[in-house]
């Protein structure tokens, strides 16, 4: 089931002084699966915190229709089911990281016998039991990060919607987070978050959707849209005056103790230079795939789609 589903969803803001319209966002159309962490990437003013206005009915969409957990945006019983963490949140700094959480409780209407014992819970999984009793003022970044998922977990939400958890944050704290949403889809939950700290997307995400300038300009599974740009065949036994038989197939050749790496000039060519290597009297012991980083993916694609815009303006 689609977690989240959006089609032509559009935003269009008025400005009166001076008078022009500004697109924030153009016909976007995403769906996010069941138990997935989405990954929503996009430069600064790319339309990533406007689309996430729109799916928690914050803002009403100039076009287009969506739908959260199978009911329209904005529907007030679907809100109970989601937990939201806005980008850059102030928190009260007078209160404690306890107090606070028991104030985010009573305004879900939770019982106090149910928020006393989730509170807790969620204390100890964000590791800040020990800080419980602190003024939120005290707090690093990443402390007031994991209260602010605290908060968006209090209502055992479906879906967790994070914008920028991992912005500002030093590498430990975003190991943290990092962490805090693989737990969340080990319990079954669904996380939509935004962010340009691709590296760390990379490595957490199942899916991600590309944002530039209100378009979407690619969404897929990550491992699918990032190929292998090379292969090193690594090879034992083969003579050494057989080398020169492989220069054909490969652009260069790198030597580890008793084995010789060849880098392959085309992948296509990787079961030529097996069948190769066997013929010769060598034997293949590894292959190793070098696939480009997100960041790369992610640079040439938005590149690309800018091109494109000053194509299409100029005609």
């Amino acid at each position: 089931m689609a977690v989240i589903e959006v089609e032509g969803l559009s935003k269009i803001y008025r400005k009166w002084i001076p008078p022009r319209t500004i697109r924030a966002l153009e016909s976007l159309t995403l769906s996010v699966g069941e138990n997935h962490i989405f990954g929503f990437l996009g430069p600064n003013g790319a339309g990533k915190t406007t689309t996430i206005k729109l799916l928690l009915g914050l803002n009403q969409p100039t076009g287009g229709t969506g739908f959260i957990l199978g009911k329209p945006l904005g529907d007030q019983e679907t809100k109970a089911r989601v937990g939201f963490l806005p980008d850059s949140p102030q928190f009260y700094a007078h209160l404690t990281a306890k107090n606070f959480l028991y104030y985010c409780a009573k305004l879900l209407h939770l019982p106090h016998e149910v928020y006393s014992v989730r509170v807790a819970e969620l204390l100890k999984r964000m590791n800040l039991m020990d800080a419980e009793n602190r003024k939120m003022g005290e707090f690093s970044r990443g402390m007031l990060q994991r209260v602010g998922i605290a908060q968006a977990m209090l209502n055992n939400p479906d879906l967790v919607i994070l914008d920028e958890p991992l912005t500002g944050l030093d590498p430990l704290g975003r190991v943290e987070i990092k962490n805090i949403m693989e737990e969340l889809k080990r319990d079954g939950k669904t996380v939509f978050f935004s962010s340009h700290v691709l590296a760390d997307v990379e490595q957490m995400c199942d899916d991600i959707g590309i944002l530039n300038r209100g378009r979407l300009v690619r969404t897929g599974m990550v491992n699918e849209l990032l190929v292998e740009q090379s292969l090193t065949v690594w090879v034992k036994n083969l003579p050494t005056s057989e080398y020169e038989a492989m220069q054909d197939l490969t652009d260069s050749m790198t030597m580890r103790k008793d084995q010789c790496g060849f880098a392959l000039k085309e992948m296509s060519k990787a079961d030529e230079f097996r069948a190769l290597v066997a013929q010769k009297g060598g034997e293949v012991v590894q292959v190793e795939g070098k696939r480009e980083s997100l960041e790369e993916y992610f640079l040439a694609l938005v590149e690309q789609d800018n091109t494109k815009r000053k194509e299409e303006v100029s005609v």
